[in-house]
């Protein structure tokens, strides 16, 4: 699903010819995003509103609205296969497996396309949205996340490094591709236990959480399937992964063969070589 760098990358691609637009009329070719608000109240609440502000929150773009004297929020999560592709004029035909279209006063569109159906739309209010986003964990690329931040994070806790680096209410926005590359980079076995990091690994996990997530932004994200940024491009990361989807390969470091395991119950890649047990 996209993570983090795709995300970001979504929403910068999305922030200049979005922001300020007002939503002329919606068309919905599916609901299933929606949740248990209706076709009709979802396109009654969002027609006519004008886009102040487009922002993430880990894995989620929040669309900040304003219709009349109302202030509101949609919060859209991609999950495994959606994306947002932005057309500042009418295309000659839609994007495969489009769910939904919005189409601005400008005469630009929005198209949401997802093949699995398992992306999500949600209006908030202000107080709605305080609370939905209040699970989520600390930013990662933020000032509010030092060593010292993830050397509690950390504290206390028995399980595996890799369920700790995927459980979105410690950090936030890191998912299996970008955990994976994360602890190959810092040499650390997926199921390593938590309580047996010392100080020096968890710096270095610091480090190349920030870094991974760094270049993975400035790469355009990582387009091993269906991810495609807002203007509907692959992006370049994976050119770069090291471990990820690479079973059978070998280590560009150590030449070791990379192996495939199950942790947390997603299917994880590391070197045994560079990654020992």
């Amino acid at each position: 699903m996209p993570e983090l760098p795709e995300v970001e990358t979504i929403v910068r691609g999305l922030q200049g010819p979005l922001q300020g637009l007002v939503i002329e009329s919606i068309e919905l070719f599916s609901t299933s995003m929606l949740g248990e608000v209706t076709a009709d109240d979802f396109i009654a609440a969002l027609t006519d509103s004008r886009i102040k502000k487009i922002e993430r929150r880990g894995k989620y773009i929040l669309f900040k609205l304003q219709k009349g004297q109302k202030s509101f929020t949609l919060a859209v999560h991609l999950r495994m296969t959606g994306n947002l592709i932005y057309c500042s004029k009418r295309p000659m035909t839609r994007p495969r497996h489009t769910r939904a279209v919005f189409l601005f006063h400008n005469e630009s569109f929005l198209f949401f396309t997802d093949v699995r159906k398992f992306g999500s739309f949600r209006i908030l209010d202000d107080n709605q949205k305080t609370i939905f986003l209040s699970c989520l964990g600390v930013e990662p690329l933020s000032p509010a996340f030092s060593e010292q931040t993830l050397q509690k994070l950390i504290e206390g806790k028995k399980t595996s490094i890799k369920a700790f680096l995927l459980n979105q209410k410690y950090i936030c926005g890191i998912g299996n591709i970008y955990a994976d590359e994360i602890l190959y980079r810092s040499s650390l076995y997926p199921e390593k236990p938590l309580p047996k990091l010392s100080k020096k690994e968890i710096a270095n996990l610091w480090h190349n959480i920030r870094e991974v997530l760094m270049e993975g932004i400035k790469a355009g994200g990582t387009s091993t399937r269906d991810y495609r940024n807002a203007a509907g491009e692959k992006g370049d990361y994976q050119k770069h992964l090291l471990v990820y989807g690479k079973a059978g390969q070998k280590c560009r470091r150590c030449c070791s063969i990379i192996q495939r395991i199950k942790v947390a119950g997603r299917g994880t890649y590391y070197c045994p070589g560079c990654q020992p047990n």
